[in-house]
């Protein structure tokens, strides 16, 4: 399935059994549809094993960047329970509900030495997804010709915010297709991935990934 919303649809109408998927993913969706669960995948000796790789998320670079030690050592301050607490806090504010503040935050920058250009497919809760009036709390504005109104929100767009205001540079926004991401920070159309990516073995060859600044289980979501 090409989208995201397609494997949702097929789930619902039955055209196929579940998906694999993130365990917030599978917050986000079954508290948003009631009619929907999930079955935790665990690590055995029968043939399934997800390694780090798998269930870690980590930023994209062109490869030789100077940012991966300057992220680096900004998602290094993190804690596992900010992690933690500020997934809970999106998967809410994704659900609709109301949150005041963010487990991980700081204060903007009074004046910039740079900007941070982050792609992500803003179409992937509660990683990242479109805000079309951008009223959530801590929504950005998506940059680029035909986006105008339009806002990203979602853990990516967090840690992203932090890494800027840390680094004292203006976060932009940029949507690309899944496709188009490792394309877009090698010709520097970019400069770094922030869209829910597992640092695998393949794309490490490709691109520089930080350190994680999530990791998280893989689960099946099915139909109660």
């Amino acid at each position: 399935y090409p989208e995201f919303a397609d494997l949702l649809t097929a789930l619902n109408s039955g055209a196929i059994d579940g998906y694999v998927a993130e365990e917030p993913t599978a917050l986000a969706e079954c508290k948003a549809n009631d009619k929907l669960t999930y079955i935790p995948l665990k690590n055995n000796d029968t043939g399934f094993t997800a390694t780090a790789a798998d269930v870690g998320i980590a930023i994209g670079l062109k490869k030789g960047s100077a940012l991966k030690d300057q992220i680096n050592a900004v998602l290094a301050g993190i804690t596992e329970e900010q992690k933690e607490k500020l997934m809970e806090q999106i998967v809410s504010l994704a659900a609709g509900e109301t949150v005041d503040s963010f487990a991980i935050s700081s204060e903007a920058p009074a004046t910039t030495n740079g900007t941070l250009r982050v792609g992500m497919e803003c179409a992937y809760k509660p990683y990242n997804w479109t805000d079309t009036e951008g009223k959530t709390l801590g929504a950005v504005p998506i940059s680029g010709e035909g986006k105008e109104g339009l806002y990203a929100n979602g853990y990516d767009v967090q840690i992203a915010q932090y890494v800027a205001n840390k680094l004292g540079m203006k976060l932009e926004i940029y949507s690309f297709e899944w496709d188009s991401l490792v394309p877009a920070v090698q010709s520097s159309n970019i400069d770094a991935i922030v869209a829910g990516m597992s640092p695998t073995a393949e794309r490490a060859k490709e691109i520089d990934f930080t350190d994680t600044y999530y990791e998280s289980n893989l689960v099946v979501i099915i139909r109660k």
